[in-house]
């Protein structure tokens, strides 16, 4: 475990993720569980990822559990990905109809107003 954290701190470019593996690994070396060593990190971890790690810890699947994990935050990446995605033409064209609504009202209108105030 401490080999895999070692490699990922060295090779991971974010600088807060590095800080939160470096203390991962700290506090591993102090002999404390990896689910209580990511709960000083809940503001990342979520505390689902840490009660699945726990019981793996206790049911001896550690690895599994951790793969499942990966793929679920993969899964959940991918549908925000695809959500983003999908929002986005409806957005611009909310935004451009609404810049569309505000020309009206401060150009053709009041023309239109004072043309027909003219004819009066």
């Amino acid at each position: 475990m401490l080999d895999s954290l070692n490699s990922l701190q060295k090779s991971e470019e974010n600088r807060g993720l590095r800080i939160i593996i470096k203390d991962l690994i700290r506090q591993l070396t102090q002999g404390i569980s990896l689910a209580d060593a990511m709960n000083h990190h809940d503001y990342f971890f979520s505390i689902d990822e840490i009660e699945l790690v726990r019981s793996a810890q206790v049911t001896g699947n550690l690895v599994e559990t951790l793969y499942d994990i990966a793929d679920e935050l993969e899964n959940v990446e991918r549908i925000n990905s695809k959500i983003k995605k999908a929002l986005t033409y409806p957005t611009m064209l909310i935004g451009v109809s609404i810049v569309a609504v505000v020309l009206l009202l401060m150009f053709a209108i009041p023309s239109i107003v004072s043309m027909s105030c003219d004819e009066l």
